[in-house]
């Protein structure tokens, strides 16, 4: 299987690892050259006979801890298979039915309503206004 690397430091060897980062290595490639974030290489590696059927992980390690900390390229492999379908996109409509909105006889029934309203609240506004004051109330202050 044909594998491309790119963007290792330089220093140390990486390890093509299968399944898992601590898993087998099937292939280690010396020092990535010529200089960190330009190494790039491609290489055969070698799938063994005892690997069952199906996905599998590659991962790409390497024992240097500068710019990515360690973290393991990954990618995915099919052993006599292949991979999965992508399902297809579900089917959206050809048609959008579009509303005309609100007409003017809605506008108007919304204002009468609106003018119903306020003439409820200055009615009940006025006869507030209008009552006498109860005989219990306070008195005025005398000087």
């Amino acid at each position: 299987m044909e594998v491309f690397g790119s963007d290792f430091a330089k220093g140390k060897p990486v390890h093509i690892r299968l399944d898992a980062p601590d898993g087998r290595i099937l292939y280690t490639h010396p020092d990535p050259q010529p200089s960190t974030m330009t190494s790039q290489f491609t290489v055969q590696v070698p799938v063994p006979a005892d690997i069952s059927p199906g996905p599998h992980v590659l991962l790409a390690t390497q024992e240097h801890y500068d710019m990515n900390i360690g973290i393991p390229a990954r990618a995915t492999m099919y052993v006599n298979s292949s991979p999965p379908v992508a399902p297809l996109p579900t089917d959206r409509a050809a048609v959008l039915e579009v509303s005309g909105g609100p007409n003017a006889a809605s506008y108007v029934l919304i204002g009468l309503g609106g003018a119903a309203a306020a003439l409820l609240v200055a009615a009940a506004a006025r006869a507030i206004a209008a009552r006498p004051p109860s005989a219990g109330g306070a008195e005025g202050v005398k000087t």
